[in-house]
């Protein structure tokens, strides 16, 4: 995966205790990486993290990388593959 362009980052949600954190969406060669970042009230955090590709990758390296890369201790992982069955599929004629 290559970095194409400059990140986008933003810190927002102040003025709620329950919605301060950092937004980034950073533009791949191949489609998208996106992470929000989850702060508690309890000052504990977390993080969402999306890995949207149009090729193929190790989804266990991109939550090795992420949990290094942020310090994480628990991670949780959903895959979805493109043009396989899924609940998230569209109707045909959707678009």
């Amino acid at each position: 995966m290559s970095r194409y362009g400059d990140p986008f980052v933003k810190t927002f949600g102040f003025g709620n205790p329950k919605t301060p954190g950092v937004t980034l969406l950073q533009p791949i060669e191949t489609s998208n990486l996106a992470f929000h970042e989850i702060r508690k009230l309890d000052g504990t955090a977390g993080a969402c993290i999306d890995v949207f590709s149009c090729k193929l990758f190790d989804p266990q390296i991109a939550v090795g990388v992420s949990i290094a890369a942020f310090g994480g201790r628990v991670a949780a992982m959903s895959l979805l593959v493109r043009g396989e069955a899924s609940p998230l599929r569209p109707t045909p004629g959707w678009f």
